[in-house]
């Protein structure tokens, strides 16, 4: 989950490192406010079922990365997701957040792993961070949800560029919001009435003209109504 990933490495960085170990990971999280103030967070993961123990594995890499005696800093763990427990304690341990539903299926050789999270005021659990790089702010009549992604390190030149794209040729992450009333204002210039989404792939062509370029987000993905 974006934000049991933060510390010295960003979240982007710990996807990059995700797909390219187990080849393919797909991230999917759904927003949905509701009128009566509250919102209800979704998070699908899907991987090849073969690569669990690869993906288990990347915390070592991360570690390595990091310096093992550096806890202030230290990822918390790309395999929570894989672990019920870690992600009730995670969500549970604040009073106003309740993981609803936690589900691990495998179906043709993948894993497909559901989390399903209610935060009883939308503002609070939103702005807290524990969902991810969002904010949610009332101005002018409006409540506007705003989200980022993090930029690609300056430090990675063209090369280093090309050969992630290959490696991560399979990822894909998306967002998708969903408003309790028509959407006023969206960066997304194709949305329904009451609901946006952001797709990103590795790879962005004109077979898949609704994803932009993981690597070349734009600088906020927001919505208002």
């Amino acid at each position: 989950m974006q934000r049991m990933i933060h510390g010295a490495l960003s979240a982007l960085c710990v996807i990059f490192l995700a797909g390219a170990l187990c080849g393919c990971l797909d991230h999917e999280q759904t927003v949905v406010f509701n009128n009566d103030g509250s919102v209800i967070v979704s998070f699908l993961y899907i991987f090849p079922e073969n690569q669990r123990q690869t993906l288990e594995n990347a915390q070592a890499v991360i570690d390595q990365w990091q310096g093992q005696g550096d806890q202030d800093n230290r990822v918390p763990g790309i395999n929570s997701f894989l672990n019920e427990e870690a992600v009730k304690s995670y969500f549970n341990a604040r009073a106003d957040i309740e993981l609803r539903h936690y589900k691990q299926t495998t179906d043709n050789g993948f894993c497909r792993v559901q989390i399903i999270v209610l935060g009883r005021d939308a503002a609070s659990a939103i702005n807290s961070g524990i969902f991810g790089a969002f904010q949610l702010k009332q101005e002018n009549g409006l409540t506007t949800f705003s989200a980022e992604l993090p930029s690609t390190p300056a430090r990675w030149d063209q090369q280093r560029l090309a050969q992630l794209r290959t490696l991560l040729a399979n990822t894909q992450l998306k967002l998708s919001v969903t408003t309790p009333a028509p959407i006023r204002h969206c960066s997304r210039d194709r949305h329904d009435k009451n609901s946006a989404t952001w797709s990103f792939t590795a790879q962005p062509s004109t077979d898949r003209p609704d994803s932009a370029d993981l690597f070349a987000p734009p600088p906020a993905m927001s919505v208002s109504w």
